[in-house]
C-alpha cells in the first residue's frame, strides 16, 4: 500500500483537489481528462482516499479490470480492492468459473454487509462486460445472508436446508467454498466470503461452538464468535423460495445489477466511457 502521504499530495494538486470538492459538493458526474495510464488509476486512488465511500470502477477489458486492481491494490490497500469479473456462459462449470463466482459473492458482501464494520469501505473493480450483467437483487441477497453466533437456538437440519436454497453444495466432507456437511450435532460451513470454513457443534438445537478448521486436515483450530455466511450464488435458482418480505420486489436478479449494491453515497467511475459503452452495446 502506498503511503497515505503519496495519495495526499495528489490530493493537493489543483485539478484533483476541484475534482474532489465536485464529489464532495454532489456536483456530479464530472469528466477527468489530461490523466493517462497509471496516472489515472492515482487520481482515482487520491480520490477514493479522500472521500472515502464504497466505490466501482469500470474498465472497457477483463485484462484492463485485474491491472487496475493490482495497481490500485499497491495504492490503497490489497485488502480493500476488490475484482468483481464478468459471468463467462458455459455448458459446464469449471474450477475457474467457481473461484470467479466466490469473487463476485465476496464484491456483493463487502458492498452490501460488510464483515467488519471497521473496515475501509470497499473498492470494486469490473470490466464493463460485468457491470451490465444481473445478479441477485440486494434485497434478496441480503435476505440470504445469515449470521450465527455461539449460543444461538437453531436446529442444523433447518440450517442445511435454508443453505441449500441458497446455492450450498450438500457433501461428506467439506473440501472448498460453497459446501456443507452435516455429521450428527456437527456442521462444517464454506462460505464463499469465507478464508477459512467453519464448524458449528450442536448441544440439541443450540449451537454449542464456533470453530475454524483446516480442509486438509479437518481439524478444528480458532474458536470465533459470530460467523456470517451469505449465499453460495450471485443469481438463485428458479425454485429458490421467496417469503413474504421479498415477494414484492422484483424477481431475484431480474433488473438488478451490481450497481444496486453500490448505494446513492458511492463512487461510480468509468474509464473511458466511450470504449466502455462499445464493449456492452
Amino acid at each position: 500500500m502506498a503511503h497515505p502521504g503519496f495519495l495526499d499530495l495528489i490530493a493537493r494538486s489543483p485539478g484533483v483537489g476541484k475534482l474532489i470538492r465536485a464529489v464532495v459538493e454532489g456536483t456530479t458526474p464530472v469528466q477527468v481528462t489530461g490523466a493517462e495510464g497509471y496516472a489515472r488509476l492515482a487520481v482515482a486512488a487520491a480520490l477514493i482516499h479522500k472521500v472515502s465511500r464504497p466505490s466501482v470502477l469500470v474498465f472497457p477489458t477483463p485484462e484492463e479490470a485485474v491491472t487496475a486492481k493490482r495497481d490500485l491494490g499497491d495504492l490503497l490497500g490489497s485488502d480493500r480492492v476488490l475484482l468483481f469479473p464478468a459471468r463467462e456462459v458455459m455448458p459446464f462449470e469449471t474450477e475457474t468459473n467457481r473461484e470467479a463466482l466466490w469473487m463476485r459473492i465476496q464484491c456483493l458482501t463487502r458492498l452490501s454487509e460488510p464483515l467488519d464494520p471497521s473496515d475501509p469501505p470497499p473498492v470494486v473493480v469490473m470490466p464493463a462486460t460485468a457491470m451490465v450483467r444481473n445478479v441477485m437483487a440486494p434485497v434478496r441477497f441480503l435476505k440470504g445472508c445469515r449470521r450465527y453466533s455461539k449460543g444461538d437456538s437453531a436446529s442444523p437440519l433447518d440450517i442445511v436446508r435454508d443453505l441449500v436454497n441458497e446455492g450450498y453444495e450438500r457433501v461428506f466432507s467439506v473440501e472448498g467454498k460453497g459446501q456443507l456437511a452435516l455429521r450428527g450435532g456437527i456442521l462444517d460451513i464454506f462460505p464463499p466470503s469465507a478464508e477459512t470454513p467453519f464448524r458449528l457443534e450442536f448441544a440439541f438445537d443450540e449451537i454449542e461452538s464456533i470453530r475454524t478448521f483446516d480442509v486438509e486436515s479437518q481439524v478444528s483450530i480458532d474458536p470465533v464468535t459470530e460467523i456470517l455466511v451469505t449465499p453460495a450464488t450471485d443469481f438463485p435458482p428458479n425454485d429458490s423460495p421467496r417469503d413474504n418480505d421479498t415477494a414484492g420486489e422484483p424477481d431475484p436478479g431480474e433488473g438488478s445489477t451490481i450497481l444496486d449494491y453500490l448505494g446513492p453515497g458511492g463512487l461510480f467511475m468509468v474509464d473511458r466511457i466511450a470504449n466502455c459503452t462499445h464493449v456492452v452495446s
